[in-house]
């Protein structure tokens, strides 16, 4: 019953209005909010600031759920000649999901989207 009523109170509304502003992408400027499992009703709890670079860390609980994440979206989308997204960042020798949508909400998830594209992205350390 907890993990209902925990999925009730989630607001994920008022995550998306709360976004921080950081990054760009073809000049434009990029949102990002936080959606953990509270979604689904778990405990799992997302981190994330900006002050230069974008930060995000997260504490995965895995009872009733066990996911952290940050979203944004792309104001007015990709130009529809665009081949690539280079992506730089600095590791922590842990793996993340990269996931790039056309940012249509689906009832199966972000891997049901079409069209879609995600990969795993080890990192290491510092580098």
């Amino acid at each position: 019953m907890g993990q209902i009523l925990r999925a009730m109170a989630y607001d994920r509304a008022a995550n998306e209005r709360n976004a921080i502003q950081g990054l760009k992408l073809l000049d434009k400027s990029l949102k990002w909010h936080r959606l953990d499992d509270g979604v689904m009703g778990g405990q799992s709890e997302t981190l994330h600031s900006f002050d230069g670079v974008l930060n995000f860390s997260g504490h995965i609980n895995c009872n009733g759920g066990g996911f952290t994440s940050i979203r944004s979206a792309i104001p007015g989308g990709l130009s529809s000649d665009a081949t690539g997204v280079r992506v730089t960042y600095v590791g922590d020798g842990k793996t993340y999901k990269v996931l790039f949508s056309d940012g249509n909400k689906s009832a199966f998830g972000p891997s049901r989207r079409s069209p879609s594209w995600q990969t795993d992205l080890p990192t290491k350390e510092g580098i």
